[in-house]
């Protein structure tokens, strides 16, 4: 009797933890469809929105936390609102310090963001940023690369960030291009290893692969 009830324990316990995963790859998978599809800043809030009351629901899980993070930093890149392009940045910085303290966290993906947030910051004022955030950015994109090399996003961050810099601080089209080349090759042997782990970089890596070719 006593091994029945234990046994009927560990089936509830196994199918209720599985019932809880379905709901939240769920959950997850809704609010990344509607952050790749959106256009503008404010439908990317409206998909940072949905990935924070996941994260609320889902407190030891890093993914929705990285994703509200990337969602305020787009928006940033997006608004034509120049004063509120901080604040979303400030914001992204603090969903984003929540994702890195969790052991659970990919922290070469956390680092890659880091580097993304940083070059935000350098692209509200770059000629009086560029000194501060720029050297930051490549710092978080090769710890990044450190962390997990097969990243291709740590190598597109790393790649981004020297192309904006300007060659007589090391940076420039000539030092880019080979960092994005090998971003490239990094993509194309990537695979995630679930449908909602971090994969994007594709079409920034050709955006920029094109002005190398120009």
């Amino acid at each position: 009797m006593k091994r029945t009830l234990i046994s009927f324990a560990l089936v509830f316990v196994t199918t209720f933890t599985f019932a809880q995963d379905d709901r939240f790859t769920a959950g997850m998978k809704s609010a990344l469809a509607l952050m790749n599809k959106a256009g503008t800043a404010e439908a990317r809030l409206q998909a940072s929105n949905q990935f924070e009351r996941i994260a609320n629901a889902e407190p030891t899980q890093w993914l929705p936390l990285y994703y509200a993070a990337h969602c305020q930093l787009l928006a940033s890149f997006m608004t034509k609102d120049e004063d509120a392009r901080d604040p979303l940045l400030d914001k992204a910085q603090a969903f984003l310090d929540k994702a890195k303290g969790m052991e659970s966290a990919d922290q070469s993906e956390i680092w890659a963001l880091q580097s993304y947030i940083y070059q935000g910051r350098v692209q509200v004022s770059p000629m009086i940023r560029g000194m501060q955030y720029g050297p930051k950015a490549s710092e978080a994109a090769q710890k990044a690369i450190a962390l997990n090399d097969a990243n291709p996003r740590a190598h597109l961050m790393l790649g981004q960030n020297t192309m904006y810099t300007p060659s007589f601080f090391g940076g420039g089209e000539e030092k880019a291009c080979p960092i994005l080349s090998t971003a490239k090759e990094k993509l194309d042997a990537f695979t995630p290893s679930s449908e909602i782990m971090p994969s994007w970089g594709k079409r920034r890596i050709s955006a920029l692969a094109n002005k190398c070719a120009e």
